[in-house]
């Protein structure tokens, strides 16, 4: 019974291990539209908006008088299968390539800052990092490994910023993170001469963490922004169901309460924004993200413990953008970008079947008013074909009958983000 259930309850814990690292991937990098049209090359130099806040909490001493920021970014991502699969390593698994397993989203995002004294601004930003939602239909060929992942965030991020002099300031914040997940994978009966059941795992939590920055001016019209983002350790509580489960099984597969160890990852920000004329400027941003903080994670029902080796390492970002003011009025961006993926070829899985990615941007900024600004962005996502064959997490590890996928996925991420601004 312990197996069978440890090893059910081991196909959610990698499902959602795939669903966290797929946010990295997949991330709601785009916090604001700015920095969206940039690729995010300068959020954290650029200091031109209330979403630094988040981005750096320096750079909120380079705004003048009150900030508020609110806008949205619209996600459509497409991940779709090619190939086929075997049960037992011999007999071909009925069913399909399924469809595209990429489903919209909306991630919302507001920051405010406020102008305390000549040297104090205190900033406040509520996003959403991370946010998934991949659903494959309940026939195709992989449903023993992943049917459906749903990842939703909140995160809650007040802040502080100090003026030293007119080249350096410091800033910092405190994070209180909701992270919840979703989970389903089909269980094979066809031994029994019964349907699929299906492994169905819910459950959220409440973390905390804190981000540090620094920003200077430290030669005529350069900035630079060096932060920090720590990890955030969670345990999510909610419940591991077995539905339509065979009645051999029934009494074996017992649903109940279960528990997620996960973490999300710290990652340490580099950038600098240089005036090259009155109207153009120029970013370039690098990042470490520390992944293999996630190399392994555990789920505990009430029957078993699940641990989950997902060989997750390190990753670098890197984008290059430019902003050129047109006009009073109107002001055009552009970027490009690489995103390195945590997914080891050895450890990839049918909800996280990801490879390094590449970025195009652009985007405009449009003065309405002397208080009002609206901005607009475009950044496509295009990655190679990644393939499924000989990776460790192709299977099922059912004890009834195993499932290897063999195939290569199409991916690729479209987003468009609008933010307005208005200072005061």
């Amino acid at each position: 019974m312990n197996r069978i259930s440890g090893l059910a309850a081991a196909g959610c814990a990698a499902m959602t291990i795939a669903s966290q690292a797929q946010a990295s991937s997949f991330a709601v990098r785009e916090n604001n539209a700015a920095g969206a049209a940039t690729v995010f090359s300068g959020d954290v130099s650029a200091a031109d908006s209330a979403a630094t806040a988040y981005n750096n909490p320096a750079g909120m001493t380079q705004l003048h008088g009150n900030q508020v920021e609110a806008g949205a970014v619209l996600i459509f991502p497409t991940i779709n299968f090619h190939g086929t699969a075997t049960t037992a390593g011999v007999l071909p698994t009925p069913g399909n390539n399924g469809n595209n397993a990429g489903r919209p989203g909306l991630a919302p995002n507001f920051y405010g800052v406020l102008d305390l004294a000549e040297q104090w601004r205190l900033g406040i930003a509520i996003n959403a990092p991370y946010a998934l939602l991949v659903k494959q239909n309940a026939g195709w060929y992989g449903r023993y490994l992943g049917i459906e992942s749903e990842l939703m965030s909140t995160n809650i991020n007040p802040s502080v910023a100090y003026k030293i002099n007119d080249k350096i300031s410091v800033g910092g914040g405190v994070s209180a993170q909701w992270l919840q997940a979703t989970l389903s994978r089909g269980f094979n009966q066809s031994a029994l001469g019964a349907p699929d059941a299906l492994v169905r795992y819910k459950g959220d939590d409440w973390g905390f963490g804190y981000n540090l920055g620094v920003f200077a001016k430290p030669w005529a019209g350069g900035q630079l922004g060096l932060t920090y983002r720590s990890k955030v350790s969670h345990q999510l509580q909610g419940d591991l169901d077995f539905l339509r489960v065979a009645a051999p099984l029934s009494g074996l597969l017992v649903s109940g309460a279960g528990t997620l160890d996960a973490n999300t990852p710290a990652a340490t920000t580099l950038g600098l924004t240089q005036a090259v004329t009155p109207q153009l400027n120029v970013s370039l941003s690098v990042q470490w993200t520390q992944w293999s903080a996630l190399k392994s994670v555990s789920i505990q029902s009430t029957t078993a413990t699940a641990p989950i080796q997902t060989g997750f390492f390190d990753t670098w970002f890197t984008s290059l953008g430019a902003s050129y003011r047109w006009s009073d009025a109107w002001t055009l961006r552009a970027g490009i970008g690489w995103d390195q993926s945590p997914v080891d070829n050895r450890y990839r899985t049918v909800i996280l079947p990801d490879q390094d990615r590449y970025m195009l941007g652009v985007g405009f900024g449009y003065k309405i008013s002397d208080a009002l600004t609206l901005d607009g962005a475009y950044v496509h996502f295009f990655a190679p074909h990644s393939s499924m064959n000989g990776s460790i997490n192709n299977t099922d590890n059912n004890p009834i009958a195993a499932t290897i996928l063999s195939g290569t996925y199409q991916l690729s991420i479209d987003a468009v983000s609008l933010s307005l601004r208005y200072g005061f």
